[in-house]
C-alpha cells in the first residue's frame, strides 16, 4: 500500500511539474511575440515568422526517429545491456547536431539577403536557437527511456523559465543579439546538464559516428519509414500554411495571424499530451489484456481532463482574445472575430485527435494513422484549390482548414473505435 502511494505521490508530482512546463511554453510562445513585434524594426517581424517556419520544418527531420531510439534503448535499459544503447545516442545526438549546423548554413543566405544591416548576425544566431531542440529532443527521450522522465522534465522546466527570462530582458533594452547570445548559452549549459545528468546514473555518452545511425535505420528501416511517413503528413497539415498564405494573399498580417492560430493549436497539444502520458501506461495495459471497457474509459478520462483547457482556452480566445491579440501585436495586426472562434473550435478538434491518436501510435497503429493523414493532407490541398479557385479571404481559408481538421479528427476517433471493438470481440471470444 505504501509503494502504491508513493506511486501515486510520484505520478501527480509528475503532473504538476508537466502543468508547470506548459504554462511555461505558453509564456514563451505568446511572450516572444510581444517582445519581438517591439524589439524589431516595424514590418520585419513577419519575416521572423517566416524564418521561425523554416526552422519548424528543420524539426522535422526527426521524423519520429527519436520514437524507435527511445524504443532501443529502453528495452536494453530494462534488460540491462546499456552499452550498445550508450553508442546509439551518442551518434544519433551527434547527427542531429550536424543536421542543426547544416540547416543554419544553409539559412545563411536568407537571413543576409532579408535582415536588416543591424540584425544579420543576431538573425543568424536566433535561428540556431531555434533548431536545437533537434538534438535536444532526443537527448530528452534518451532520459525518459532510462527512468529520468522526472529529472529531465525539471531540467526543461528550469531551461523554459530561464529563456522566458532572457525574453523579458529585451523589453529593458537589451538588442535582440544579447539576447540570442544569451540563448545559445542557455542551450550549452542545458545539454551539458543533461550530459551529467544521464552519466550520473551510469548512462554515459560519448561523441558518436553517424555510420551506426545509418546502419540503425537500414536494420529498422521498415519501421521508420512508417513513423517518417506518419510525421512528415502531419508536419504537412500542421505547417503547409506557412507556405501556401504568402502564395494566397497579399500582406504580411495574413501571415501573422497563421503563426499565433498556430501557437494556439501547439497550446492545445501540449495541454493534451499531459493527460495522454499519464494515462498511456494503463490504456495501453488494458489494451493488450483484452479490456475494452478500460481502454474507452482512459479516453474518457482524457476527455475530462483535456476538457479544462479546452473550455477555458477557447472562452477566453472568444471573450478576451480581441483586445489580448491587440495588445500582444502592439495594434498592428488585428484579429478578427471569426479567426478567434476558428482557434477555439481548433482546440475542440484537436482533443478529439490527440485523444484518439495518442492511444493508436501508443500500440503501433502507424499505417492507419498514415490512412488518415494521407486523407487529411488531400482535403487540405482542396482548400487550397477552393480558396485560390474562388478567391476566398484569409478567414474564410482558415475556416476551412478548421472544417478540414474536423474531419481528420473525426476519422482518428473512427479508427480507435474499430480498434477498441475488435478488443471487445476479442475479449468476448476469450
Amino acid at each position: 500500500m505504501a509503494d502504491l502511494t508513493a506511486r501515486e505521490t510520484g505520478r501527480l508530482w509528475f503532473l504538476a511539474l508537466k502543468g508547470l512546463n506548459l504554462a511555461l511554453l505558453i509564456a514563451y510562445s505568446f511572450g516572444m511575440v510581444f517582445v519581438l513585434v517591439r524589439a524589431v524594426p516595424p514590418g520585419f517581424y513577419p519575416w521572423m515568422v517566416m524564418l521561425s517556419s523554416i526552422g519548424g520544418y528543420v524539426l522535422a527531420v526527426d521524423l519520429g526517429f527519436s520514437n524507435y531510439v527511445y524504443s532501443v534503448v529502453r528495452r536494453r535499459f530494462l534488460t540491462h545491456e546499456l552499452a550498445g544503447a550508450e553508442e546509439l545516442v551518442a551518434e544519433a545526438t551527434s547527427l542531429y547536431l550536424i543536421v542543426a549546423a547544416i540547416a543554419c548554413a544553409l539559412a545563411a543566405p536568407f537571413v543576409l539577403a532579408l535582415a536588416p544591416a543591424g540584425l544579420k548576425l543576431a538573425m543568424f544566431g536566433y535561428f540556431a536557437t531555434i533548431v536545437l531542440p533537434l538534438p535536444w529532443m532526443l537527448i530528452r527521450r534518451a532520459a525518459a527511456a532510462v527512468d529520468l522522465h522526472f529529472q529531465i522534465e525539471a531540467l526543461e522546466c528550469t531551461r523554459r523559465a530561464v529563456f522566458c527570462g532572457f525574453g523579458a530582458i529585451m523589453l529593458l533594452g537589451v538588442p535582440l543579439l544579447g539576447f540570442v547570445v544569451l540563448s545559445l548559452g542557455g542551450w550549452l549549459v542545458a545539454m551539458t546538464a543533461a550530459w551529467a545528468l544521464l552519466r550520473r546514473h551510469g548512462f554515459h555518452i560519448r561523441p558518436g559516428r553517424p555510420g551506426r545511425v545509418l546502419a540503425f535505420l537500414a536494420e529498422n528501416r521498415g519501421g521508420v519509414m512508417q513513423s517518417g511517413w506518419f510525421t512528415a503528413l502531419e508536419f504537412a497539415i500542421y505547417n503547409f500554411p506557412y507556405l501556401a498564405i504568402p502564395a494566397l494573399f497579399q500582406g504580411p498580417a495574413n501571415l501573422v495571424g497563421f503563426d499565433l492560430f498556430n501557437k494556439v493549436a501547439r497550446f492545445g497539444g501540449a495541454a493534451y499530451s499531459v493527460p495522454a502520458e499519464a494515462f498511456s501506461p494503463q490504456q495501453t495495459r488494458a489494451y493488450y489484456a483484452g479490456d475494452a471497457d478500460g481502454v474507452e474509459r482512459y479516453q474518457r478520462l482524457m476527455w475530462a481532463v483535456g476538457a479544462v483547457p479546452m473550455v477555458i482556452g477557447g472562452g477566453l480566445l472568444i471573450a478576451l482574445g480581441g483586445p489580448v491579440f491587440d495588445r500582444l501585436l502592439a495594434g498592428v495586426h488585428a484579429i478578427p472575430m471569426e479567426l478567434r472562434c476558428a482557434m477555439a473550435a481548433m482546440l475542440a478538434a484537436l482533443l478529439l485527435q490527440s485523444s484518439a491518436g495518442g492511444f493508436l501510435l501508443s500500440v503501433g497503429r502507424y499505417e492507419e494513422v498514415s490512412r488518415v493523414a494521407l486523407v487529411t493532407a488531400g482535403l487540405m490541398v482542396a482548400v487550397v484549390a477552393v480558396t485560390a479557385l474562388f478567391d476566398l479571404s484569409f478567414t474564410d481559408f482558415m475556416l476551412l482548414y478548421v472544417l478540414a481538421y474536423f474531419v481528420h479528427a473525426i476519422l482518428f476517433e473512427a479508427c480507435f473505435r474499430r480498434l477498441s471493438g475488435r478488443t471487445r470481440r476479442v475479449e468476448v471470444l476469450a
